[in-house]
């Protein structure tokens, strides 16, 4: 059987005409995997990195959805889709402060 996220990036470099190409495949968590990154070359594909599904920023909207009541796991696309009718001018984040390393903290 070939891997998920491996399926996805042969189905995307292949027909795409390149000789050689970075490669990305990002989706829910296929195989427990939210994202690879590949080298597509006529030699065929080779994985340089994987991400677990447990890094994934899906996982972020599905806490949020929990928390306002939207329901249970599969709520999550219910927030994506209301973000676009969002308006990010109406809000600010004063109180996160960024630290060195892409960390932040609550004020």
């Amino acid at each position: 059987m070939v891997e998920h996220h491996l399926a996805h990036a042969a189905s995307a470099f292949h027909p795409s005409g390149f000789d050689e190409a970075a490669v990305l495949v990002v989706d829910g968590s296929g195989d427990g995997v939210f994202a690879t990154l590949a080298h597509g070359t006529a030699d065929g594909l080779k994985v340089l990195r994987q991400f677990p599904f447990s890094q994934s920023p899906g996982w972020s909207y599905e806490t949020v959805a929990e928390h306002l009541g939207l329901g249970n796991w599969t709520s999550s696309g219910k927030l994506m889709g209301l973000a676009g009718y969002g308006n990010p001018d109406r809000y600010t984040l004063d109180f996160l402060t960024a630290r060195a390393g892409g960390s932040s903290r609550r004020s």
